[in-house]
């Protein structure tokens, strides 16, 4: 705090002779975390072309068969390489609509479920940038924005999930996972849980109500919520053969990300 300068003291004195009581100076309210964190916004999307029901598949190349002797059996299977890794980065609108033409085909097996809005699938490792933006108050589904992620090391930044419910799918050996600070919903993982980590952030508003050797269930953000039809409200679920997870806030929006006007581009 800076020294009252020679004539304020003065003042003062003059005051406290006079018998009235020196008002003290008002200073500036201090902010509370909640209102520090309504000037946090989002991390702005790239300049990258709006995309839905997205499919993106990578596989290495063939190198040749290799034999193993089991017992009295051999086995014969393909050896394949590792494939580069994916990296791109996807502005994704679930209320656009995409002609099926446009769309990856479709097997028998995968007409049983449900296209994902957002779908990579390979065999390497996978790292991504997703912003899901809000639907248009015309769209009015309240049907949830699902996100399937199926690779060996996965690094996933979500910086945004609309206004939708979001279902998150993700099968790795290791993750590092960043979500949203306003993000409410439930967590699962099927892995050893001794070597997932959290953030201090997160560890803050997460809610553990099954901790086992083998897995966890959790809810992030307003445990009251956790109550409430988990259908009707985000997840994610999260199957790690490695057990290494980690998983933290997505880093606010500055004055320097916003006027950054690059981004990956979509691979």
């Amino acid at each position: 705090m800076v020294a009252p300068t020679s004539s304020a003291r003065e003042q003062q004195h003059d005051i406290a002779s006079a018998g009235v009581q020196a008002v003290p100076p008002v200073s500036a309210p201090r902010q509370t975390p909640a209102a520090r964190g309504k000037r946090a916004a989002h991390r702005p999307p790239p300049p990258v072309a709006r995309s839905n029901w997205v499919s993106v598949a990578r596989v290495g190349k063939f190198i040749n068969y290799q034999t193993t002797i089991i017992g009295v059996t051999a086995r014969r299977q393909a050896v394949w390489s590792t494939p580069e890794p994916f990296i791109g980065s996807y502005v994704l609108d679930p209320s656009m609509a995409v002609t099926s033409e446009l769309l990856s085909p479709r097997s028998e097996e995968d007409d049983d479920e449900e296209r994902p809005n957002l779908k990579v699938d390979s065999t390497g490792d996978i790292d991504i940038d997703l912003w899901i933006v809000p639907s248009s108050a015309e769209d009015g589904s309240k049907a949830a924005t699902r996100v399937v992620l199926d690779g060996r090391n996965i690094k996933l930044r979500l910086h945004s999930i609309g206004t939708r419910p979001l279902d998150l799918y993700i099968s790795c050996e290791t993750l590092s996972i960043a979500v949203p600070r306003d993000f409410v919903g439930a967590l699962g993982m099927d892995t050893p849980t001794k070597r997932i980590k959290f953030s201090a952030p997160v560890t803050r508003v997460m809610a553990i109500f099954h901790d086992a050797v083998d897995g966890m269930n959790g809810f992030i953000g307003d445990s009251s919520k956790a109550g409430a039809d988990l259908a009707q409200g985000s997840r994610i679920v999260i199957k790690s053969s490695k057990s290494d997870v980690s998983m933290s806030f997505a880093k606010p929006r500055t004055i320097w990300t916003s006027l950054w006007p690059f981004g990956k581009s979509a691979a």
